[in-house]
C-alpha cells in the first residue's frame, strides 16, 4: 500500500478515551493503515489506501462512531 494521508478536524474529541475510541475503531477498517488522533488539536490523521477508501468514507465513519469531522 502506498498510503495517502488525510487530516480531519473533529471538534468533539476531548479526552484520551476519545483518542482510543477513534484510533481503535478506525484501525480495523479496510484500507486504513494508521490512525493518529490529537486530542489537543482535535485532529485525526489517517493513512489510507485510496483504492479501498476515500476521505468522504473516512468522514462518514468518524461521524458513525460519534466524532463528526468538519468539512
Amino acid at each position: 500500500m502506498n498510503p495517502s494521508i488525510v487530516e480531519l478536524t473533529a471538534p468533539d474529541i476531548s479526552c484520551k478515551k476519545c483518542k482510543a475510541n477513534i484510533e481503535g475503531d478506525l484501525a480495523g477498517e479496510p484500507g486504513i493503515g494508521q490512525v493518529t488522533a490529537d486530542v489537543a488539536a482535535r485532529r485525526v490523521r489517517i493513512a489510507y489506501d485510496q483504492e479501498r477508501t476515500s476521505p468522504d468514507q473516512l468522514r462518514a465513519k468518524l461521524a458513525e462512531i460519534g466524532y463528526p469531522a468538519d468539512p
